[in-house]
């Protein structure tokens, strides 16, 4: 019952209180459970920590969990350890270690082949690391394909409007996105937080992400008044969900520093590019670009006030 309300809590958003409930969950069935369900916790406490922003933790977790059921061939087993291998490859994705992520996704999709009755949606969420970690390391063509894999599985099993299928467009959006093709991107952002809002509700931590990545691309395309109406709400929703310092809060100050950046305000600028910062200095994983980005910012930011021109900018 602890790990059933601890696992509950995390879908909800509610992660402070899933991290209490999983906890206790573990003490418990270390001492009175069985291998498979000492894995399962610590499958889902891997997840806990993946949303707090601990990925070094994170990873400790997960790594537990698949040696438990090294050797184990039960079906239960075999669905935990594609769980496990499943999410620990999207925290990978958050931790920037793309690389990784992809061989821990084909791994997951080699697994598959013994699980012919695995649900389509578990389907789709390795077809889907595996699209956006090749989309992070610039393999274009192999991430389009696995995206159009990734959608036909998704909307096979849970139709379009579900929140994961929300996931697969916000993904698929990035990878519009670093092809060129910033209109399309913004369409897919659009739908992705409309579908987020309609079955989660306005205040979900997913909302978060949906609205600062929707608010990046509308600053490249210079629908700026629209961009700071996101990511103003993304920050607030980001504030309410999250323990300070956590990752999604420091992205959000990100963006809303480059766009006061871009919008000529120096001052509003460094009220958000220096709480990012200290964010991303205090995470022990965080995705490289992000804080070289903020660097990147806080020079322009200079720049301004002193009156000289600005740097050229590195793409975040």
């Amino acid at each position: 019952m602890r790990y059933a309300i601890g696992f509950a809590l995390q879908n909800l958003g509610e992660i402070p209180p899933a991290r209490e409930q999983m906890e206790k969950a573990l003490m418990l069935r270390r001492a009175h459970g069985s291998t498979l369900e000492v894995a399962e916790t610590l499958g889902g406490l891997g997840i806990v920590c993946w949303w707090e922003g601990d990925y070094r933790q994170g990873e400790r977790r997960f790594n537990q969990s698949l040696k438990l059921l090294q050797g184990h061939t039960s079906e239960r087993a075999i669905d935990l350890r594609l769980d496990a291998l499943i999410n620990f490859a999207g925290m990978l994705i958050d931790a920037g270690h793309y690389r990784r992520s992809v061989e821990i996704s084909r791994e997951a999709i080699a697994a598959a082949h013994n699980a012919p009755g695995l649900a389509a949606e578990t389907r789709a969420s390795m077809w889907g690391n595996l699209a956006t970690a090749e989309e992070s390391l610039k393999n274009f063509d192999a991430a389009s394909a696995a995206f159009d894999k990734t959608l036909m599985l998704q909307e096979q099993a849970t139709g379009k409007m579900h929140p994961s299928y929300a996931v697969v467009l916000n993904n698929q959006a990035q990878l519009f996105f670093n092809m060129g093709q910033p209109g399309k991107a913004i369409d897919n952002f659009k739908e992705s937080l409309r579908i987020r809002r309609k079955t989660l509700g306005n205040h979900h931590p997913q909302i978060t992400t949906a609205l600062f990545n929707l608010a990046h691309v509308q600053i490249a395309v210079g629908d700026l008044q629209a961009a700071e109406r996101n990511a103003l709400e993304a920050l607030a929703v980001a504030k309410a969900a999250y323990k300070p310092g956590n990752y999604r809060i420091g992205k959000a100050h990100e963006v809303l520093a480059e766009l006061y950046v871009r919008t000529g305000r120096p001052k509003l600028a460094l009220e958000h590019a220096l709480p990012a910062k200290k964010i991303y200095a205090q995470l022990q994983s965080v995705d490289p670009a992000a804080p070289r980005h903020v660097d990147t910012l806080l020079a322009q930011i200079r720049a301004a006030e002193a009156g000289r021109p600005p740097p050229i900018p590195a793409k975040p």
